[in-house]
């Protein structure tokens, strides 16, 4: 009783420690009126739902952009900070 909030639906600080997510169910050129959206409160961030991957074995199914025959780890992945330039641009 008392999780979600009333009136809004993003709380700065949302009851019982909760966390916020907006979820996006509409592409990103869809005009504004038709987008369609929900917000979930978790236990924990939806990047740290890792580490329960198995990866099945099918030899003959591949999804872009997976095509070779080389092996990566399921789960979260992200890019490294570009880096600072030294002088300003």
């Amino acid at each position: 009783p008392g999780s979600l909030p009333q009136g809004r639906n993003s709380p700065q600080r949302p009851a019982y420690g909760l966390y916020a997510e907006q979820l996006s169910g509409s592409p990103f050129t869809a005009p504004r009126g038709t987008n369609e959206r929900s917000w979930l409160y978790r236990i924990r961030p939806s990047v740290r739902h890792t580490g329960r991957f198995k990866a099945a074995n099918y030899p003959l199914w591949k999804s872009a952009p997976n095509v070779g025959d080389h092996e990566l780890a399921l789960g979260q992945y992200r890019w490294n900070p570009v880096p600072m330039p030294k002088e300003p641009t």
